[in-house]
């Protein structure tokens, strides 16, 4: 009805980007932006989709301006702590959500997302506690599945199936808690059928996903890690290469991609591609923490 909005274009900006069509949501930020330059919420969007193109300084730029224009906009401190995160800054990323805190100490989000620093810095039981305490304000999915998480790397198993548990009671149609509850099965003795039929699950949910959305690069990504530990080497590299295509210059596909040749028993590949993440900006620390990557990090080219 008004294309000359800029929420509208914001608006176009994130639903494109929703379907994976990077290039046509692209294309619409940078219309909010020459509508009304000063907009934070224009901002706060168009240095998401910087970041996701791997313009790493005018990401930061935009997302610094959006801060200057509302310092008290919860969303943009929330998004740039996600980018500082994802650039492996972690201390400048906490000192963000702790401004948000500061504003609205029961942000349950907020408080999620400081157990995740805290769980990146191995900082475990700090991590625990954080999402207990957002669990105690308004139990919520994400806090579940990263409880699990915690759990599950210092080999809490039934505590990790039981906070997964409750994520799925709370909304059983994401495959992130049931690809995660098939790893946790896949550490315990004598469930090798369970494993194999969660994992099972979490693919027929996000295949259907990927049908939606073709062009999510992440889709095909997770796809590709799920049928590898499935033993379904051909479908994973076809999924693989897709994410590749798709995403050609994201550290998290290139990080898939090693776990996927390492799990492959293609060590040269694997080594190609971890190097490929830590150039890309990919934590050596998270590659570090994969247990699915603990021989490759002994190899010597990994030195």
């Amino acid at each position: 009805l008004n294309p000359d909005l800029a929420a509208v274009q914001v608006a176009l900006g994130k639903v494109h980007l929703a379907k994976g069509n990077t290039e046509v949501a692209h294309s619409a930020l940078q219309k909010a932006i020459a509508i009304d330059s000063n907009d934070p919420e224009s901002n706060r969007a168009i240095a998401g989709m910087y970041a996701r193109l791997g313009r790493i300084d005018d990401a930061e730029a935009a997302f610094r301006k959006a801060i200057a224009l509302d310092p008290e906009n919860l969303m943009s401190l929330d998004a740039y702590a996600h980018f500082l995160s994802d650039q492996g800054r972690l201390d400048e990323a906490a000192k963000q959500w702790r401004n948000a805190l500061a504003l609205a100490p029961d942000h349950y989000a907020v408080l999620v997302n400081m157990g995740a620093v805290y769980s990146d810095n191995g900082q475990i039981g700090e991590s625990i506690a954080m999402l207990e305490r957002a669990i105690e304000i308004r139990p919520n999915y994400m806090a579940y599945v990263n409880l699990g998480s915690q759990y599950d790397r210092i080999s809490r198993y039934p505590a990790a199936v039981a906070a997964l548990d409750k994520a799925l009671a709370l909304d059983d149609t994401d495959w992130l808690a049931w690809v995660n509850l098939a790893f946790v099965y896949s550490y315990m003795n004598g469930m090798d059928q369970k494993t194999l039929r969660t994992f099972e699950h979490a693919i027929q949910l996000a295949e259907e996903a990927r049908k939606k959305n073709p062009r999510d690069a992440y889709v095909h990504s997770d796809l590709a890690l799920y049928y590898v530990s499935t033993g379904e080497h051909e479908l994973a590299t076809q999924r693989l290469e897709t994410a590749l295509v798709l995403a050609p210059d994201s550290a998290d596909v290139a990080a898939t991609a090693t776990v996927v040749n390492e799990s492959m028993g293609q060590r040269e590949q694997a080594i190609h591609w971890a190097k490929t993440a830590l150039r890309l900006g990919y934590p050596m620390r998270r590659l570090k923490a994969n247990r699915l990557l603990s021989e490759l990090m002994l190899d010597p080219g990994m030195q």
